[in-house]
């Protein structure tokens, strides 16, 4: 029985830790826009209030089954959906990650609109040897399809 109590509880747990935020894969390709600070920092920078300078932008285009490239350059990368939270980017030899963004609707912290079409603080990029880490904040491209720039309504109950 205690067993059974615990793996309940660590149930519960694992599932109050995710982000309410839900986007599937697909709502991920197009066009992106990425404004970044400076990669400066090291890993203890830190990201989640959201506010840097900008010092410069990244546009890029994601794509089936998992290719990224730079529209600036050509230069091809690779991304993957990180479960329904967010994606991890690697293109010219940096790593971004970011959770989606979400709206809450009410005092139920379950109840919220995902948008899957922006990143949500801290989102953060660092070279690929762990060095030079900075933040961003990244944008679908305004003139995507409105099917890629999805907004849901997510409700979660246990």
């Amino acid at each position: 029985m205690f067993r059974g109590v615990l793996c309940l509880l660590a149930v519960v747990a694992a599932v109050l830790a995710d982000t309410p935020a839900s986007c599937m894969p697909d709502s991920y390709l197009g066009a992106w826009r990425f404004y970044l600070s400076a990669g400066d920092g090291d890993n203890t920078r830190d990201c989640s209030k959201g506010a840097f300078r900008t010092e410069s932008t990244l546009d890029i285009e994601l794509s089936l089954p998992n290719v990224a490239v730079d529209l600036a350059t050509g230069v091809r990368g690779n991304w993957t959906a990180i479960y329904n939270q967010g994606f991890e980017l690697r293109i010219g030899g940096r790593v971004y990650f970011h959770f989606a963004d979400w709206i809450q609707l009410s005092d139920d912290p379950l109840d919220v609109f995902s948008l899957c079409d922006r990143s949500r603080a801290p989102a953060f990029f660092h070279d690929l040897d762990g060095t030079h880490w900075g933040c961003y904040s990244a944008f679908h491209d305004e003139t995507a399809s409105a099917s890629k720039r999805l907004v849901c309504k997510t409700q979660f109950r246990l």
